[in-house]
């Protein structure tokens, strides 16, 4: 019984082969988009691979729904911080302007603008802090589902690439 097996299109090998028994081997260069379509074929053809394969698109579908909705909110943690930082920017130039404007503003009463100032420091640290942890906390996400795309990607190339 001969069987087709894979060549390289440049090896000098191709063509028949005898395998010690009298019978000769043609070796046969196929096409690996046959070779996909061929594996389509079959798991479209059995019921059970072809439930598996729509499960894996659904989930693949989901990482990547789920990888778009997270850089955006990535992308919107990084804006966030730029506005609380700008808005702290405005904030200490509206005191320091109001303080240097005043005429009336002596030691009894700098304590306002200075408690102010602090405030605000305090408020856009504390905030800041948190988008950056946020921010910190996605990205580490968006690496873990990466990383789980490239593994789900793998499997499925793998169970097409053997499938019965």
């Amino acid at each position: 019984m001969t069987r087709e097996t894979e060549k390289e299109p440049s090896d000098p090998s191709n063509g028949p082969v005898s395998n010690g028994t009298g019978v000769e081997e043609v070796k046969i260069d196929i096409n690996p988009d046959y070779k996909l379509a061929q594996r389509l074929y079959e798991i479209n053809e059995n019921e059970q691979f072809t439930w598996l394969l729509k499960e894996w698109e659904k989930h693949f579908k989901a990482l990547q729904y789920w990888r778009l909705q997270t850089k955006s909110r990535l992308q919107d943690a990084r804006l966030e911080v730029y506005q609380w930082v700008g808005f702290y920017s405005v904030f200490q130039g509206v005191v320091v302007t109001a303080v240097t404007l005043s005429t009336t503003l002596g030691c009894r009463q700098s304590w306002c603008p200075t408690s102010l100032s602090l405030i605000a420091s305090i408020v856009t640290i504390v905030t800041v802090h948190f988008k950056l942890v946020e921010y910190g906390k996605l990205k580490k996400g968006l690496e873990r589902k990466k990383l789980e795309a490239k593994v789900s990607a793998s499997i499925k190339s793998g169970f097409i690439q053997y499938c019965p």
